[in-house]
């Protein structure tokens, strides 16, 4: 995914590829999505964009709620049917992402998102995802990859 998808922008020119701003996401677009078969109501959200020095760098255990890249919605109520979404941005400065770009750093967005179903009970979904910037040689394509340590990621 280039920054040119996440954004919406125009696309990019020669000077902006050569400077490898086609690497760089910038503005991040996350969707809450209900899979489910039945309406849900989401209840709050959080997330976080975390720049680390080395891959699979984040602490072992999440640390919601804080970091200068962190987005929260504490006390929402979206009604969401089923196969319905709700999309949310997180962005993350230029001078942060240079060092992803040239992969000399790691970029990592992960969140929480707590929903009540139609039987008042409550449930949560945690997500992470990893940032692949190619570097010369790298067969793995651009894009974002669900990884992460194994607090991170899971649905109740």
């Amino acid at each position: 995914m280039t920054k040119d998808a996440l954004a919406g922008t125009k696309p990019f020119t020669v000077e902006e590829v050569l400077r490898d701003d086609h690497l760089k996401p910038g503005k991040i677009v996350y969707t809450v999505k209900n899979y489910g078969r039945s309406p849900g109501w989401v209840t709050s959200q959080w997330a976080n964009a975390k720049i680390v020095s080395v891959i699979n760098g984040l602490d072992d255990k999440p640390d919601y709620f804080s970091g200068k890249g962190s987005m929260a919605i504490p006390k929402c109520d979206d009604f969401l049917e089923p196969e319905s979404d709700l999309k949310n941005e997180i962005f993350v400065s230029s001078d942060d992402i240079d060092t992803v770009a040239s992969g000399t750093s790691f970029l990592y967005v992960y969140g929480i998102i707590t929903y009540r179903d139609v039987w008042n009970k409550t449930h949560d979904t945690r997500f992470c995802f990893y940032w692949h910037a190619p570097q010369s040689g790298d067969l793995n394509p651009l894009g974002w990859y669900a990884e992460g340590p194994v607090g991170y990621s899971r649905q109740t």
